[in-house]
């Protein structure tokens, strides 16, 4: 199952990377970036040299919510119909996990 917390960054309608750098919290500082109203994409205000990211890029936040993930263990247990299987979960850095709580992980395992 797929735990992930990423931040794809684009310039000029082109993908230039994943950022390490950005945090939920980040993305809504307005000195920082302009939400885009009609979509979830984030407009950068000023150039960030740590991440070599110039005025104007684009940011979007990718992640997978956790009713999310307890929906796609139910539909794969489904398709799995009591075969014997085993769960994992990949992107385990401490930071990605720690956005999951242990009940919330253990809901997911509980679903198959």
């Amino acid at each position: 199952m797929p735990l992930f917390d990423r931040y794809v960054a684009f310039r000029d309608q082109k993908y230039i990377g994943i950022s390490n750098h950005f945090s939920r919290y980040d993305l809504n500082d307005k000195s920082l970036f302009i939400k885009n109203p009609k979509t979830d994409l984030y407009i950068l205000k000023q150039d960030l040299e740590k991440d070599s990211l110039k005025k104007g890029d684009v940011i979007r936040h990718e992640y997978v919510p956790n009713e999310q993930l307890v929906e796609t263990a139910k539909f794969i247990s489904k398709a799995l119909d009591g075969k014997q299987n085993s769960i994992i979960f990949f992107h385990l850095a401490p930071e990605v996990v720690s956005n999951y709580e242990t009940a919330d992980l253990q809901k997911i395992i509980s679903a198959f």
